[in-house]
């Protein structure tokens, strides 16, 4: 990933969960160990039952640094009753040479 572009990131959640069966869904990324963006609702698409995709903006991938990012996917129905979180995936991030968006 570049920072500064649109991003659709597609996550496979695995064979081993519906993912259409859960009320909440939540995509964390993180960098550096902390929690850069949340994204929920309209930010997720659900493709089919073990993929999903996340939208980001140039204003989301301005706000990560050149180096690595690490993305979970947490889940939740019966009002929290019961919560899956996926494993953490990696991605890498590369620098750009103008910063800001560009309309």
């Amino acid at each position: 990933m570049r920072r500064g572009t649109t991003q659709t990131i597609v996550i496979n959640i695995g064979d081993d969960l519906n993912i259409n069966d859960y009320t909440t869904i939540w995509v964390t990324i993180s960098q550096n160990g902390c929690v850069i963006l949340n994204k929920t609702g309209t930010d997720i698409t659900i493709i089919d039952q073990s993929n999903i995709s996340v939208e980001l903006s140039q204003a989301d991938t301005l706000s990560l640094s050149k180096g690595t990012i690490e993305l979970q996917v947490r889940a939740s129905k019966d009002s929290g009753a019961t919560a899956v979180a996926s494993n953490i995936s990696t991605i890498a991030v590369d620098r750009i040479l103008k910063d800001g968006e560009i309309i």
